[in-house]
């Protein structure tokens, strides 16, 4: 490299000034795919309003994407295991994240969110039967099953329940099915009202084998007092080619498409959740095409923004 090539004198000069010669290990740029790292890019970017900022959840800057969900452990570990080659590398980032990931999984809160307006609804058919045997409206669950010490949050419970719409879809009458943080419950009735799915079932106190059942987020259907209105922000590449060549023209490889953001009901405890705040909103994404809402800093405006 240019640098390489001015080794000998730099060394020589430090000799003629009496001083100590350092040590010089050479290392090669990391590049990744539909990424730009040239600061003269990424000004256009900025300067043509395709981003906000240099702090953008887009933007490949330390403060773009720790406020896209990147803790700072898991890019020190990231780095770590490159090693210094001195060969250029290109590469994807899923191993960024997936590093990241390894980081969050253990410390990230866990919280519920259904998209809008894809949601339906199920009717708890034995609702009183439960309030009748002491059942509770509110119960506390931990925020992180395996990590306790991050605390808990209150679960609310109600007789009309939300759930993902693809999740309604794949639901049979008369099939057993496990509602997360509640229990087991018997779907007794599927039915098309208007075009939609309407579900009604029954819960299971007794019924504590949750063995090779499907695992459903839900939330009370209660939008005034106990959900949050959310915005959840997914964003994409900023260019349409893996790799900027010199001859490119930015007007013609610059993504129109790199940002959609999807509303959604958040449980009430996101309310209470401070801005940056890094969590897990749990199964979002894992069944179906949309973006994956799984690791998130969380900024409030006039509705909680969440940056994917």
């Amino acid at each position: 490299s240019e640098y390489h090539d001015r080794n000998e004198q730099y060394a020589s000069f430090c000799k003629l000034a009496g001083v100590r010669e350092p040590q010089i290990h050479e290392f090669s740029r990391l590049n990744f795919a539909y990424t730009v790292l040239s600061k003269r890019v990424l000004t256009w970017f900025v300067d043509n309003k395709f981003v906000d900022g240099w702090d953008d959840s887009r933007f490949p800057t330390v403060r773009g994407i720790l406020r896209r969900g990147m803790a700072v452990k898991g890019l020190r570990a990231f780095i770590l295991s490159q090693g210094a080659s001195k060969r250029d590398v290109m590469m994807d980032d899923d191993k960024l994240w997936a590093t990241n990931k390894k980081i969050l999984e253990a410390e990230a809160p866990r919280y519920v969110a259904v998209l809008r307006p894809d949601f339906r609804k199920i009717v708890i058919g034995n609702w009183d039967n439960y309030l009748a045997q002491g059942g509770e409206l509110a119960v506390n669950k931990p925020l992180h099953k395996k990590n306790p010490g991050l605390g808990d949050k209150m679960v609310m419970r109600g007789p009309v329940l939300l759930i993902e719409d693809i999740d309604a879809e794949s639901i049979a009458e008369g099939e057993k099915i496990t509602l997360i943080d509640w229990g087991n419950f018997k779907v007794t009735e599927t039915s098309w009202d208007s075009g939609e799915i309407r579900l009604r079932a029954d819960y299971l106190p007794d019924d504590q084998n949750y063995k090779g059942t499907k695992k459903f987020t839900w939330l009370v259907d209660d939008t005034a007092a106990s959900l949050t209105p959310l915005k959840l922000q997914y964003d994409s590449v900023l260019i349409t080619k893996p790799k900027l060549e010199e001859a490119d023209s930015l007007e013609q490889v610059a993504s129109t498409d790199s940002r959609k953001v999807y509303e959604a009901w958040g449980d009430h405890n996101l309310k209470s959740v401070a801005k940056g705040t890094t969590l897990q909103l749990e199964r979002k994404g894992d069944l179906n095409s949309t973006p994956k809402f799984k690791y998130l800093s969380l900024t409030p405006k006039k509705y909680p923004m969440i940056f994917a």
